[in-house]
């Protein structure tokens, strides 16, 4: 579905309480650009989530880094055998 792919997308009416100068703003901007107050307001919160969801990517990512270098470090500590294995073994002599 492409992003504007109106035939495609399915849609909900939700009602929202704004103040007044924000509605009377909404629409004039709505008028100004020549779209529908339903079309800018999608365009306004699309572009919202947009930017939402590549905070969400971003921490993501970060926080499949740190987890690698965690589970690197660990994979390490146990391949080289813990400072407590050696002493164990070291009594057994």
């Amino acid at each position: 579905m492409k992003k504007n792919d109106v035939a495609a997308m399915e849609w909900l009416q939700i009602n929202v309480k704004v103040p007044w100068v924000v509605a009377v703003g909404a629409k004039r901007l709505a008028r100004q650009r020549g779209v529908p107050l339903n079309t800018l307001v999608t365009d306004i919160l699309s572009r919202e989530l947009q930017a939402e969801a590549a905070a969400l990517r971003q921490q993501i990512l970060e926080e499949e880094r740190e987890a690698a270098t965690e589970h690197a470090a660990l994979r390490e500590f146990f391949e080289q055998g813990s400072p407590a294995d050696e002493k164990t073994s070291d009594r057994g002599a």
